[in-house]
């Protein structure tokens, strides 16, 4: 009991010294008034940090066009080719839609988020660096789908994530391949469409070490709720070899925008 007391402290001087639009004479009184007294000062945390959101993105403008610089995996700089090759085409060419985000001081960081073909998308929102006052540097691929494979990686190397697709029809799930969450599908009952892979130290069960990259993408069904391999379905990939697959399809796909 004692134990748990010293952590309760703890966390109430946390949330004391914590900023906050409430001043510290009248957050140290809430916390002493027990959990409603907690839930007030951490709105409170909460307002201020939306404020000073709000305070930093009507700073004057500064304009600066992102660009991916991250080299962190293999892929990382045919993606960011990929973003140079487009740009000089003023984001036009057929087949493939570019979207453009908006963050920063008045919204002027403008980065490339997405960029999708009839069978492969690019999400942008990896973290590499800090740019300007309080702001990341966010235009680093973090998502890469290909035909029958979805690839998500983290600035942290978590992770990685892998999602194969293992339908029957691919030209009529596709479209929600590239475009749906794959979430908990069997605790959903939705119908196997694909299976969940994550990093690992181990082939035959989930071991991961923080900061790592992982040498395998060992399956995960999530304590049951997604779907477990079946048949010759694989169990495991070598994180090595996905990457130079994923490497692989978009230098094909910057070819073929180079050409248009």
């Amino acid at each position: 009991m004692e134990h748990r007391q010293r952590i309760t402290r703890r966390k109430d001087m946390d949330l004391a010294d914590f900023p906050n639009l409430l001043d510290k004479k009248t957050r140290e009184d809430l916390l002493r008034k027990g959990d409603t007294g907690r839930d007030i000062v951490a709105m409170g945390a909460v307002f201020h940090a939306l404020n000073r959101s709000a305070e930093e993105r009507s700073k004057p403008a500064d304009p600066r066009f992102m660009h991916p610089k991250s080299r962190q995996f293999p892929f990382d700089e045919v993606t960011a080719n990929i973003v140079k090759e487009l740009e000089k085409m003023k984001f036009e060419v057929p087949g493939i839609k570019v979207e453009l985000g908006h963050y920063g001081p008045s919204d002027s960081y403008t980065y490339v988020s997405k960029i999708e073909g009839s069978e492969f998308k690019l999400w942008f929102c990896r973290g590499q660096g800090r740019v300007g006052s309080g702001w990341n540097d966010i235009a680093a691929v973090t998502e890469l789908i290909i035909p029958g494979k979805e690839l998500s990686v983290y600035e942290d190397n978590s992770g990685p994530e892998l999602h194969l697709y293992v339908g029957k029809d691919w030209e009529s799930d596709k479209t929600k391949f590239l475009h749906s969450s794959k979430v908990l599908s069997k605790l959903h009952n939705e119908p196997k469409t694909y299976l969940t892979y994550r990093g690992s130290w181990k082939t035959d069960s989930r071991l991961a070490y923080d900061g790592e990259i992982a040498p395998f993408l060992t399956h995960d069904n999530d304590i049951g709720r997604e779907y477990d391999p079946e048949g010759n379905e694989p169990k495991y990939f070598k994180t090595n070899e996905i990457f130079l697959e994923f490497k692989t399809y978009f230098e094909k796909v910057l070819a073929g925008i180079s050409k248009a």
